[in-house]
C-alpha cells in the first residue's frame, strides 16, 4: 500500500512540474474580432508560436505546446491574411508575459508578477485582406532624454506622419527613450496617436541599470 502511495505521490510531483514547465493553448480565428471564443469559431492550423527560442506550428484545431520556464514570453507569429488585436495605445497583442515572481525591486519598476501559469495561453486573430505591397512607418531612435524632448517628438515628427494615410503598421528600431525607463509611458501615448498598430523593438538606450545581470535588464 505505502509503495502504491508513493508512486502516486511521484506521479502527481511530476505531472505538476510537468503543468508548469509546459505551455499550452490556441490559435482562433476570432471572426468578430471580440477576443473571445464564440461558438462559431475554431482554431487556425499552422499558425508559428515562439517562447523565444523553440517554435511549434499549431495543430489542425489550432492547439500547441511549448515548454517554458520562470522568465519567458510566448509570442504568436503572425500569419498572412490576418491581424493580431491592438491595445488602447495601439500596441499589438501578439504575446504572454510569464514572469510569475515578477521584476526585482529596482528604482525603475518592471513587470509585475503574473502568478501561476494559466491553464490556457490563446491567442487571437481576426481575418483581414492584405495586399502584397503596402506602406509602413519606420523610427529610428526616437531616444527623447526628458519629458520636454517627448513632446518636442510628438510635435515634430508625430504630428507630422498621423496624416498619412492607409498605412499598414509602423515599427521603432531601438532607443525608444534616453536611459530613462520613466518614459516609455509618454513616449507610447505620443506615438499612439499615429492611429496604426505600432510595434517596437528595444535598444540599448531602453535596458535597466540597475539591475545586476542582462537577463533582468
Amino acid at each position: 500500500m505505502k509503495k502504491i502511495f508513493l508512486v502516486g505521490a511521484g506521479l502527481l510531483l511530476s505531472l505538476g512540474a510537468y503543468a508548469q514547465n509546459t505551455v499550452k493553448g490556441y490559435v482562433y480565428n476570432d471572426l468578430n474580432a471580440n477576443r473571445k471564443l464564440d461558438k462559431t469559431e475554431k482554431g487556425i492550423a499552422a499558425v508559428a508560436v515562439t517562447n523565444g527560442s523553440a517554435v511549434m506550428l499549431t495543430d489542425e484545431k489550432g492547439y500547441y505546446e511549448l515548454p517554458i520556464g520562470d522568465d519567458q514570453i510566448i509570442s504568436v507569429i503572425k500569419p498572412a491574411g490576418y491581424k493580431v488585436p491592438v491595445n488602447a495605445d495601439n500596441l499589438p497583442q501578439f504575446f504572454y508575459n510569464h514572469k510569475p515572481n515578477g521584476s526585482p525591486a529596482l528604482k525603475y519598476k518592471g513587470v509585475s508578477a503574473t502568478g501561476a501559469l494559466p491553464k490556457s495561453v490563446d491567442f487571437f486573430l481576426t481575418p483581414v485582406k492584405e495586399e502584397a505591397n503596402f506602406t509602413a512607418l519606420i523610427f529610428g531612435d526616437p531616444q527623447p532624454y526628458t519629458i520636454d524632448e517627448v513632446n518636442y517628438f510628438e510635435k515634430g515628427v508625430v504630428n507630422e506622419v498621423a496624416a498619412i494615410k492607409d498605412v499598414a503598421f509602423g515599427l521603432s528600431m531601438g532607443d525608444l527613450v534616453g536611459n530613462d525607463p520613466t518614459l516609455f509611458a509618454p513616449y507610447t501615448k505620443a506615438v499612439s496617436k499615429i492611429g496604426i498598430p505600432w510595434y517596437n523593438l528595444m535598444g540599448n538606450h531602453d535596458i535597466n541599470f540597475d539591475v545586476k545581470d542582462d537577463k533582468m535588464s
